[in-house]
């Protein structure tokens, strides 16, 4: 099954180049076939390194079982029933409920951000949330946009 049979309206889109796409080392450019990240019962530990709320672009959708996105500079292939899809690159950033139990490999440093935190649409960077904000700004990238408690990742 294709993304695009995952996607609420209409067929796959044409493949535009996303924002921040790459170029590989072979000199190919990367482009997004469209958008997924980790549903929120998933466990991170079996999506090669995917982490929690964060978008990725979907770079190669050809298989029925994996699609691969784009973690970083590597295309890494995932497990098609872990991933919810979009079209397009989200705007919205995407608030994150951290397990209870589950390892907080920042606990206790700079970057711990507390839980629940806030995963930015457009650099993937952790966010820390006040209580029920409506808008952040990304002090990584400087996106600004709406929080989406509705939508947890």
């Amino acid at each position: 099954m294709r993304i695009s049979a995952h996607w609420s309206s209409g067929a796959a889109p044409s493949a535009p180049a996303y924002p921040g796409s790459r170029t590989t080392a072979g000199g190919t450019r990367r482009t997004a076939v469209g958008w997924a990240r980790l549903w929120t019962i998933a466990n991170p530990r079996h999506a090669a390194g995917l982490r929690r709320g964060a978008w990725y672009p979907v770079v190669e959708d050809q298989l029925a079982s994996n699609v691969t996105v784009e973690v970083g500079p590597r295309a890494v292939p995932v497990a098609r029933h872990l991933l919810e899809f979009r079209r397009h690159q989200p705007d919205r950033f995407t608030v994150v409920y951290r397990p209870r139990g589950e390892h907080n490999p920042v606990a206790g440093t700079p970057r711990d951000v507390g839980d629940p935190y806030a995963v930015c649409p457009n650099c993937a960077e952790r966010q820390p949330l006040g209580a029920r904000w409506e808008q952040l700004e990304c002090l990584a990238c400087r996106h600004s946009g709406v929080v989406a408690w509705w939508e947890t990742g």
